[in-house]
């Protein structure tokens, strides 16, 4: 439906990327619904369009779905955001509904594998990573930080591709709060499934409205 993707064309998605031996570059990509692969339930790789929106609240845009589907994904699918490394990944989201579940996904290989990294909480969990395709060996995954329902939780995440681990930390915090001076997740996958670049996108299931905002890579 042309006419809905039209609607928006506003979010704006912030990358820093190294490209192989070439220096840093910086751009911004304002972006549409089309720019985001949507995947069906049950972490399904066919594309499945209607699922997520993007709307403009207050001066900032806003992803959002109110899917109770399980496992639905958002990913960007520009090119040169499918193979995103050594990164910081930035942003806001919120809940309405205790029983939902949300969370941001990295390094992830949708819609080719399913297979990924994810900072996520669902049914009441504090947010943790749980990785898809591959598995954490060592390191503290849970933020400790349970989510009250209609908040905006900030959220920041810092994934290396090292030489025989990717090591990722993470902190969430409530928004307007300063920001933890120490991370509360600093884990690694040393093992032969780790991922060590991809893309960066959401994860939604369950009751509610699921949103997200300033999302950003550097």
């Amino acid at each position: 439906d042309e006419a809905m993707i039209k609607l928006v064309t506003s979010l704006v998605f912030t990358f820093q990327i190294v490209l192989g031996s070439l220096h840093a570059q910086s751009y911004t990509l304002i972006g549409e619904l089309s720019q985001l692969r949507q995947t069906g339930a049950d972490n399904s790789l066919k594309r499945q369009k209607r699922l997520f929106k993007i709307r403009r609240k207050n001066g900032k845009d806003i992803l959002s779905t109110k899917s109770k589907l399980v496992n639905i994904h958002a990913h960007y699918s520009e090119p040169k955001a499918k193979s995103l490394a050594n990164l910081t990944y930035t942003g806001r989201f919120r809940l309405s509904a205790e029983g939902g579940g949300l969370g941001v996904t990295f390094y992830s290989k949708y819609p080719t594998t399913d297979a990924y990294y994810r900072l996520r909480r669902y049914e009441g969990n504090s947010f943790h990573i749980a990785p898809h395709g591959t598995e954490i060996t060592d390191g503290v995954i849970d933020t400790g930080v349970t989510p009250k329902h209609k908040r905006w939780y900030r959220f920041k995440i810092l994934a290396q591709s090292l030489k025989d681990a990717t090591r990722i930390r993470a902190k969430v915090w409530l928004d307007g709060r300063r920001e933890p001076r120490k991370w509360q997740v600093d884990c690694k996958d040393s093992s032969e499934t780790r991922l060590k670049a991809g893309a960066v996108g959401v994860w939604s299931m369950a009751a509610g409205t699921k949103l997200w905002s300033d999302l950003k890579v550097s």
